[in-house]
């Protein structure tokens, strides 16, 4: 998809992008993809509220959607509410317990929580999870599947 490939470059990619999505939205207003690119563009932009609004519309059409509950688990973290972001990520896992950024950020989530315990245990599995992958990509296997919409991923020092 265009827009997607054009978020990652200049401002005025991003803001070409942010349009034609927002068109695709238009059209049909059920478009879980594009509300999920248009709240990604928005997190990725400090714009936390417009992003929460757009995550939460990809949910309501596809409650099953991993990289939206990543996202809005995200949002409510940068907006200082780790209890509403706890069900976003334990949803997340459920539908892919294989995902390291879920487990990492469940792990930066119970810190905010005060959950020592639940801390390592999620970062534990993060570092599994990495491991495997470094070995797979150093055998040659590919690790990421489908490219339908942008992936989240470890933002190091997020919510450290």
């Amino acid at each position: 998809m265009l827009a997607r490939s054009l978020q990652s470059n200049s401002e005025e990619d991003k803001k070409a992008a942010l349009k034609e999505f927002e068109q695709e939205l238009q059209l049909d207003s059920a478009n879980a993809n594009a509300a999920y690119e248009i709240g990604e563009i928005h997190r990725t932009a400090g714009q936390f509220d417009k992003a929460q609004e757009y995550f939460e519309i990809a949910l309501k059409y596809y409650p099953g959607f991993e990289e939206a509950q990543l996202g809005l688990a995200n949002v409510l973290m940068s907006l200082q509410m780790p209890e509403q972001a706890l069900p976003h990520l334990r949803a997340a896992i459920t539908l892919n317990p294989d995902n390291p950024v879920a487990w990492y950020r469940l792990a930066q989530l119970q810190i905010k929580l005060g959950d020592e315990a639940g801390r390592k245990k999620a970062f534990a599995e993060f570092q599994r999870l990495r491991k495997q992958e470094a070995a797979h990509q150093g055998a040659g296997m590919q690790v990421l599947s489908s490219d339908e919409v942008t992936k989240q991923r470890v933002e190091p020092g997020t919510f450290e």
